[in-house]
């Protein structure tokens, strides 16, 4: 399946209608993570070779998502890798809470669960879409 834009230049596949928005977040996040990795380490009980890592890796993601929200064509399996990795996230940040795996401090318990719901958030909006588009 290939979606095309429309005239408005959005795309029409709905499901990435967030997706500069989770750009956005993306390209904003993982600074403090690369900057400050010691001091929020600190924070939130997480070790800052962990943070700069996560960091790394959202910057990548964001340009990933960046690429695919701008493309003129594009098939399922884009998105669909997209909606798929934002829900790992957020279940992954729930069990590493849940599990206390790198022991996160109060404050890291609650950043890391409030950032699996934004994430979800941003995932469920990609799933209403990626069904709206195959009707």
């Amino acid at each position: 399946m290939t979606c095309q834009r429309r005239g408005d230049g959005n795309p029409q596949f709905a499901a990435i209608i967030p997706a500069r928005l989770l750009h956005l977040l993306g390209v904003c996040w993982p600074y403090p993570y690369l900057a400050a990795a010691g001091p929020l380490g600190e924070l939130l009980g997480l070790h800052p070779t962990l943070l700069r890592i996560a960091g790394g890796g959202l910057l990548a993601f964001a340009a990933v998502v960046w690429l695919v929200a701008s493309a003129q064509r594009m098939s399922r399996p884009a998105p669909a890798t997209i909606v798929a990795l934002n829900a790992a996230w957020a279940v992954g940040s729930v069990v590493a809470v849940l599990a206390d795996i790198g022991t996160p401090t109060t404050a890291g318990a609650v950043w890391m669960i409030a950032q699996a719901l934004v994430v979800a958030g941003f995932a469920e909006l990609q799933l209403t879409g990626l069904r709206r588009a195959e009707r």
